[in-house]
């Protein structure tokens, strides 16, 4: 399992647009390319950024995603969205509601 993360730069005065298009835009893409298994969208107020962690099956899954964030900078831009930085790290293991495993 590998996952993409990432931060972001959020202009404060485009928040309410920044989370419609998360919600309507962003999410139901994701949820959608191959390979997809969870995601995890974050803000923080304090120093206006965002974090991401969404994890893929392969390597090569995570890789087609950060393509795609990638050529979409123009759009995030107008967004008021800026990329700080992007990278795919490998998952070594995950819990969830009392369970460990991979």
């Amino acid at each position: 399992m590998h996952a993409v993360i990432g931060s972001f730069a959020m202009d404060r005065a485009r928040l309410e647009l920044q989370r419609r298009e998360l919600e309507a835009v962003i999410m139901p893409m994701v949820k959608e390319l191959p390979g997809f298994l969870q995601g995890y969208w974050s803000y923080e107020p304090g120093d206006s950024q965002a974090y991401s962690y969404i994890a893929f099956e392969t390597e090569a899954q995570a890789q087609r995603l950060l393509e795609v964030v990638r050529a979409n900078a123009v759009h995030q831009a107008g967004s008021g969205v800026a990329v700080g930085w992007l990278k795919i790290v490998e998952v070594w293991g995950q819990a969830r509601g009392g369970q460990t495993g991979t």
